[in-house]
C-alpha cells in the first residue's frame, strides 16, 4: 500500500506541473514562466512540441495513463505499469539532457522529469512487491486525487490569465466587426525587428482585408538612429502612408536613416517635405514615442513582440509560425 501511494503522489506531481506548463504555452502571457529562464528557452526551443502537440500536453496524458496503471491490480497491470513508467522515464532524461545542452533549467520541467525517473524506480518496486487489490474507498480518493491535481492548475491559471494585456485594451476594443487585431512592437534599425518585418508584412497584405494592424514604436537607445526612424513612421501614418514609409524604412540601410535621410525617404514617397519635417518635431510625436514605450514595459520582454489577437510572440518568428496563428484567429471570428 505505501509503496502505491507513493507512486500516485509522484503522478501527482507530475501530472500538476504538466498541466501548469500546458497552459501556460497556451495562454497569451507568461503565467509561471520566467521569460528570460529556462522555461521560456524550452519553449522556444524545437523540444516545446512533439508529433503536433504541446509537450505538456504529453506529460499529462502520459501521467494520467500512469496514474490509472498505478490504481490498476494484477501482474498485467504491473508489467504494463514498468513498460510506461519505461518510456516515461527514458523521456525524462532525455529533456534533462536537452536542458543542460542548453544550459537553461526549467524548475517545473524538472519536477515532471524527476517524477518520470521516481515513477520507474516505483513501478519496479510495486512489482517486486506483492500488494493487495486496492479497496473502492482507496480507489475513489486516489481518483479524487488525480483530477484536483489536473484540474486546480488549470482553474488557477485560468484566473490568472488575461485575453489581453490591459495596456492594449484600447487597441483591440477600437478593431472593427470581424477583423483580428495585430499589435506590434518594434525598432526600424532592430536587425530582429527587420527580420521580423520580412516575415510579417506579406502576411499583413495577403489578409488586410480582414486584420485591423497596429503598429508600436520602441526606439531602442543602443540604436542611433531609431528614434529619428520612429519619429517617421508616426508621421507617416499621420499623413497616410504609415505601412508605405515604414517597409521602406525596414529596408533602407541603418545607416540613412538620419534626420536628413528620413525626410528624403518620405519626399521620395510623395510626402510633403516641409510638413513631414515639422511633424518630426511635433511635441505630439514625441507623446506618442512616450506612450507605446511605456505600453511595452506594462507588457514587459523585449522587441520584436507581436501579438496575433491573443497569442504574443517575442523575437523573429518564421511566417508559417505567425499564418497559423492568424489563422487561427480568423476561424475563431
Amino acid at each position: 500500500m505505501k509503496w502505491r501511494l507513493l507512486a500516485l503522489v509522484v503522478v501527482w506531481a507530475g501530472l500538476c506541473v504538466s498541466a501548469l506548463l500546458y497552459v501556460d504555452y497556451r495562454s497569451a502571457f507568461p503565467l509561471i514562466c520566467d521569460p528570460r529562464g529556462g522555461c521560456a528557452a524550452l519553449k522556444a526551443s524545437p523540444f516545446a512540441s512533439l508529433l503536433g502537440l504541446p509537450t505538456p500536453l504529453w506529460g499529462i496524458l502520459t501521467y494520467t495513463l500512469l496514474g490509472a496503471l498505478v490504481l490498476a491490480d494484477g501482474p498485467l497491470a504491473r508489467r504494463f505499469h514498468v513498460g510506461v513508467a519505461g518510456v516515461m522515464a527514458s523521456g525524462g532524461l532525455f529533456f534533462i539532457a536537452v536542458q543542460i545542452a542548453l544550459r537553461k533549467f526549467c524548475p517545473y520541467c524538472l519536477v515532471a522529469d524527476v517524477s518520470a525517473l521516481a515513477s520507474l524506480a516505483l513501478a519496479v518496486q510495486m512489482a517486486r512487491v506483492a500488494s493487495e487489490p486496492l479497496l473502492r474507498p482507496w480507489r475513489w480518493l486516489a481518483t479524487i486525487g488525480s483530477a484536483l491535481a489536473l484540474f486546480i492548475p488549470f482553474g488557477w491559471s485560468s484566473a490568472k490569465a488575461a485575453t489581453v494585456p490591459i495596456a492594449l485594451a484600447a487597441d483591440f476594443a477600437s478593431a472593427p466587426a470581424g477583423k483580428v487585431t495585430v499589435v506590434e512592437f518594434g525598432d526600424f534599425e532592430c536587425p530582429y525587428c527587420r527580420m521580423q518585418h520580412t516575415e510579417l508584412a506579406p502576411l499583413l497584405k495577403e489578409y488586410q482585408a480582414k486584420v485591423h494592424f497596429v503598429r508600436k514604436h520602441v526606439p531602442l537607445g543602443i540604436h542611433p538612429h531609431a528614434l529619428d526612424a520612429a519619429r517617421a513612421g508616426i508621421c507617416a501614418e499621420s499623413m497616410g502612408k504609415g505601412d508605405e514609409l515604414a517597409d521602406a524604412l525596414f529596408f533602407a540601410p541603418e545607416a540613412t536613416l538620419t534626420r536628413k535621410g528620413v525626410v528624403g525617404l518620405a519626399q521620395k514617397h510623395g510626402l510633403d517635405a516641409d510638413a513631414f519635417d515639422k511633424c518630426l518635431d511635433d511635441p505630439k510625436t514625441a507623446e506618442r514615442i512616450e506612450r507605446d514605450r511605456k505600453t511595452h514595459e506594462a507588457i514587459g520582454q523585449g522587441v520584436p513582440k507581436v501579438f496575433i489577437g491573443s497569442k504574443m510572440f517575442v523575437g523573429a518568428q518564421q511566417q508559417a509560425t505567425l499564418r497559423e496563428a492568424l489563422l487561427e484567429q480568423l476561424q475563431g471570428k
